[in-house]
């Protein structure tokens, strides 16, 4: 009964020892479908990074055309096709980087349990004794299938992110350099919660596992011998023992859940703080923009009358009474509105040269 729990104390002194393996290690049992499957799936995340920040476009356009004052149904369809064809080749870069990424993990996970059991069958009956009941089959299982969902989903919806991010980061410096900058100060805090969101609890894992390992060997070693258990009336103390090691599970498991929900809001703490960044900076530069040209390109002498309404009888007066520029009662407001209407789409009427429209 003893020389188990010395012989796992022995055990947690040697692993401790033990270094994590790189990550190339880990596609050392890779043949070439498996890689093939990799390389596949890799490009197929490449395009599904992209689809996210090109939506945000193709958005952008068809907001554009619902707000033109003209017929929107030309202007419409273009956006609603581009829309159509990102999310035929989301679907497809989706299916295909979770698929392969899924099938080559998949045999490599297979690959690492083969090696394993072989490496096991070649051990002396010795290796065994010291061994706790149950260890074996579990890290056969456990571990085997910890390398398979980390090369499956998780990496394929790392290397998303990723790509993603450089995407979306490429379009916003083509866009909006200036906005883009102030939104990157926030970047490092993201990074930084994301390092300890990554790192943190593994120990806790670690603990949590090995407790598991002990439990069941504990329950292995009571079920073989369970004659011996009940003739030494040691029910008790045996179940004592299993409790002790699923409550040590249960507390790792607590606290590295506690860690990680908290390292999980600070981070979408971080992202709302970006975005009401952005939109607080994005109206001021677009109030200063249009400042800026209201004052360079009034609007012309003939589009409002001397008490600041509109001037019916000028070329521009029936596409602004077709628009939601109506709806403001100052002329200051009105006028900007009149000016930033994309005249340029507009049949028939002279451009007014105007704010954003010149």
């Amino acid at each position: 009964m003893c020389k188990s729990s010395e012989t796992g104390k022995d055990e947690k002194k040697k692993d401790d020892g033990v270094k994590p393996a790189k990550f190339t290690e880990l596609f050392r049992y890779a043949d070439g479908v498996s890689m093939a499957a990799v390389f596949v799936g890799v490009v197929s995340c490449v395009f599904a990074g992209a689809t996210l920040p090109g939506i945000n476009i193709v958005f952008g356009d068809l907001i554009d055309s619902i707000a033109s004052p003209t017929d929107i149904t030309e202007l419409i369809t273009p956006a609603i096709y581009a829309m159509l064809v990102l999310g035929a080749v989301g679907f497809t870069s989706f299916f295909f980087s979770f698929f392969c990424f899924g099938w080559a993990a998949t045999r490599i996970a297979n690959g690492f349990r083969i090696e394993y059991l072989k490496g096991v069958l070649r051990q002396d009956a010795q290796h065994f004794d010291h061994a706790e009941p149950g260890s074996i089959a579990l890290t056969l299982s456990d571990a085997a299938f910890d390398i398979q969902s980390g090369l499956a989903d998780k990496f394929a919806s790392m290397l998303q992110g990723f790509f993603q991010f450089v995407f979306g980061f490429a379009l916003a410096f083509y866009y909006g350099p200036l906005l883009t900058l102030i939104l990157l100060s926030l970047v490092p805090f993201l990074g930084i919660i994301t390092y300890f969101l990554a790192t943190y609890g593994a120990q806790d894992g670690v603990t949590g596992r090995k407790a598991y390992e002990s439990a069941g060997g504990i329950a292995s070693e009571a079920l073989s011998n369970m004659r011996t258990i009940m003739s030494l009336n040691a029910e008790t103390d045996r179940s004592t023992k299993y409790d002790s090691q699923l409550s040590k599970a249960e507390k790792a498991a607590i606290k590295q859940g506690t860690g990680v929900a908290g390292l999980t809001g600070l981070i979408f703490l971080v992202i709302f703080v970006m975005y009401g960044l952005g939109f607080w900076y994005g109206g001021v530069m677009i109030a200063d923009s249009t400042d800026e040209a209201m004052a360079n390109f009034p609007p012309p002498d003939n589009m409002f009358n001397e008490d600041g309404t509109l001037n019916e009888g000028s070329p521009w007066y029936a596409t602004i009474n077709k628009t939601a520029c109506m709806f403001y009662m100052d002329t200051a407001s009105l006028a900007v509105c009149a000016c930033g209407i994309a005249w340029d789409t507009v049949e028939d009427v002279t451009l007014p040269n105007c704010g954003c429209s010149a």
